[in-house]
């Protein structure tokens, strides 16, 4: 098979879909669009008295986002033109969901010497997460061509190609991106990811078996590589001894469902999203959000 010029059936596009979500995951997060303004955003995270307060950054890393936006608007409180602050909270309001008062934030970056590549790379990925993937790919080429090192920038050029098929491109972006990352986690579980969208899931385990020794304990990396087995047919035997706990069960599970799904088992897949959920509690809203995909696309008329 040709690895970079396949045609494109129904479940390779819904692989391609699948792989946009998994690297919006793996990135942390997909964002939507709201309208407001800043007085207006209700914090989700309970947060501890001011003197108290973990950092903006602190927040970022455990992923409390609305903590965050409230942590680093204090701090700029006391330092307003702080440049890592005011980039930090363009961040949290991305990652919290609140693209317009992430982008209002970015665009005041992209006079900076310091930030403005980073800036540029937050609203590539605005646009790509509401859908404008023109928009998209010319801020992220922008970004990478002012700043070479901008792998967040072609980690997104990466993405962009997957989704147009064009797997040479995207090749050469996910180098660039594991040439000049920090986290060489995150660019190789998206490129396993992408050979998945490929249809080559022993190619997409090589990747993600590399993620997993560099980031051991990330669940989504574990879940990509239970997906990928699922779809090469080396998932583990739930029946013999040994195997892992309920909850870790119950994501294989779902995992297996969701390959059949893609590939027209829908029986198997309702089996699967079933045992999932009778498997642990917390797999309910997951496996059971997927049989209503499942049973919304076997009703569709071929």
């Amino acid at each position: 098979m040709d690895n970079h010029r396949t045609s494109i059936g129904p479940v390779a596009n819904l692989l391609r879909t699948m792989a946009l979500g998994a690297v919006c995951l793996a990135l942390q997060g997909c964002f939507s669009s709201f309208s407001m303004s800043d007085a207006d955003i209700t914090l989700a995270e309970p947060v501890a008295a001011p003197h108290a307060m973990k950092t903006g950054w602190e927040y970022m890393d455990q992923r409390a986002f609305g903590a965050a936006i409230q942590a680093f608007r204090v701090e700029l409180s006391n330092d307003a033109e702080n440049e890592s602050l005011r980039f930090g909270l363009a961040e949290a309001y991305r990652y919290a969901g609140y693209s317009q008062q992430a982008e209002s934030r970015y665009a005041e970056l992209l006079e900076s010497v310091e930030f403005r590549s980073q800036a540029l790379t937050g609203i590539g990925h605005l646009k790509l997460s509401n859908y404008d993937a023109d928009g998209a790919f010319e801020i992220f080429s922008t970004a990478v061509a002012e700043d070479e090192a901008a792998w967040k920038a072609w980690l997104g050029l990466a993405q962009l190609r997957d989704l147009a098929g064009d797997w040479d491109a995207a090749d050469a972006a996910y180098k660039r991106a594991l040439l000049e990352t920090t986290n060489r986690a995150v660019v190789l579980n998206n490129h396993g990811v992408s050979m998945m969208a490929r249809g080559e899931p022993q190619a997409a385990l090589a990747y993600l078996d590399m993620a997993a020794s560099i980031a051991s304990d990330d669940v989504r990396i574990r879940t990509n590589i239970d997906l990928a087995q699922a779809m090469s047919e080396e998932a583990p035997d739930l029946d013999r001894e040994g195997q892992p706990d309920s909850k870790v069960r119950a994501r294989i599970f779902n995992n297996r469902g969701y390959v059949a799904m893609l590939n027209g088992r829908h029986a198997d897949a309702e089996n699967y999203f079933n045992a999932a959920i009778d498997t642990h509690p917390s797999f309910y809203a997951v496996a059971h959000k997927n049989l209503r995909t499942l049973k919304t696309n076997s009703a569709k008329p071929r």
